[in-house]
């Protein structure tokens, strides 16, 4: 067999076996790397026999990572959100047992966004404050300062748990029907919030300005 053959053979299967562990979303950035490898690879050896199963290992990569980035998108960019809320509200005193206790985000029903949320925030900070994440239920929204809600059967369970409390309530679309404070929705393709100031007044929190004139509508202005 020629020796280039057994070379490029011997690359193929390396990188067979590298893309297949390259399962998790959180690869992404080691796929982007792998295709680009590749591509290298195929320009300076253009007349490899091995050529059309490198291109097939190039193109499913780009196809995978692709679709990684749609599913991370949403997530991500409401996991920006979610953390410029944090930074950008006011506590009542009392909220925190000192300067540096945990920001503690309880998550019903929005794993995908609770994973997201740590993925982004890892190693960052709200004024020392790191995040405490917590998957619970509406039963266990009292024991945070932002509930986030996905699940739209628990809206009504959530509001009533936290009504009048100091907890910032963040939830989908149709969430300040239901009482909520602030809800994300699609626009355009995009990612936007909508704030209602009632509840928050009335649960003693202040979202900056900042906040409130990137929000598309504000209500109880």
């Amino acid at each position: 067999m020629n020796s280039s053959v057994c070379f490029c053979a011997s690359i193929i299967t390396r990188l067979v076996g590298l893309a297949a562990s390259f399962g998790a979303s959180g690869q992404v950035r080691r796929k982007r790397s792998l295709a680009a490898w590749l591509y290298y690879f195929i320009k300076a050896c253009p007349n490899c026999i091995c050529i059309k199963l490198l291109w097939g290992i190039l193109f499913g990569l780009c196809v995978v990572t692709s679709g990684d980035l749609r599913a991370q998108s949403k997530e991500d960019v409401k996991s920006a959100f979610l953390y410029n809320f944090a930074k950008f509200t006011t506590w009542p005193e009392g909220s925190f047992s000192d300067a540096t206790s945990q920001i503690k985000i309880v998550f019903v029903g929005a794993d995908a966004f609770a994973a997201a949320f740590e993925g982004v925030t890892k190693g960052k900070n709200v004024n020392g404050r790191e995040f405490k994440i917590i998957k619970g239920a509406a039963a266990d929204a009292t024991g945070g300062h932002i509930v986030v809600v996905d699940d739209s059967g628990q809206y009504a369970s959530v509001v009533a748990n936290t009504k009048g409390k100091p907890i910032l309530t963040v939830g989908a679309e149709g969430f300040m029907v239901s009482g909520g404070m602030v809800s994300f929705y699609a626009d355009g393709g995009k990612v936007a919030i909508d704030v209602d100031l009632g509840p928050l007044k009335a649960g003693g929190l202040i979202l900056e300005p900042k906040i409130l004139k990137i929000a598309k509508t504000v209500k109880g202005q």
